[in-house]
């Protein structure tokens, strides 16, 4: 079995209801498609991946998935296209960058610790600070408010920091 290593790029096709994704990664350089049963990604998660290289008939070489771990973004870039990919209810791309701009690499500790700080950029109002809700885990900024439905954002985010890894799938568990 083979070990891969990086930063997703782009998240190609998933199916959040059996977990199935294909999506590119950065692997120090080289761009690698990924195909498996991992649940959700989103671009600038860290993932170590095991399995193997296939020929898709269709779609040419992959690496075929087998089990896969990710991590919250390493550095400023990776946070960037992590929040701009709709992790959070009330982040976009323009919002994203505002916030990393600010924040660096502090951002994820400010999103699940001291959200209120979020208010001093323009737009984020002290609603938009607490959190919002979450539904399946992704919203997109233009979703609407629904305050009785999933739950506070940065609770989410917090419990991620907290772990500092978001297991993705294991088959032997």
């Amino acid at each position: 079995m083979l070990k891969l290593e990086g930063v997703v790029e782009h998240v190609i096709y998933e199916n959040p209801d059996t977990g199935y994704a294909v999506f590119e990664v950065d692997a120090g350089g080289t761009d690698i498609v990924v195909a498996g049963n991992v649940g959700s990604v989103d671009n600038g998660m860290s993932i170590t991946a095991y399995g193997y290289m296939v020929n898709h008939p269709s779609y040419g070489e992959q690496f075929r998935a087998e089990t896969c771990e990710a991590s919250l973004p390493q550095d400023t870039a990776a946070l960037l296209s992590y929040l701009s990919s709709g992790v959070l209810p009330y982040i976009g791309p323009s919002t994203a960058k505002k916030i990393v701009a600010k924040f660096g690499a502090h951002t994820l500790n400010v999103i699940s610790e001291t959200p209120d700080k979020l208010c001093e950029l323009k737009g984020i109002t002290p609603q938009k600070a607490a959190g919002g809700s979450v539904e399946g885990g992704r919203r997109s900024a233009d979703s609407p408010d629904d305050d009785d439905a999933g739950c506070d954002a940065h609770r989410l985010l917090q419990g991620l920091v907290e772990a500092d890894r978001i297991p993705l799938h294991d088959e032997s568990g």
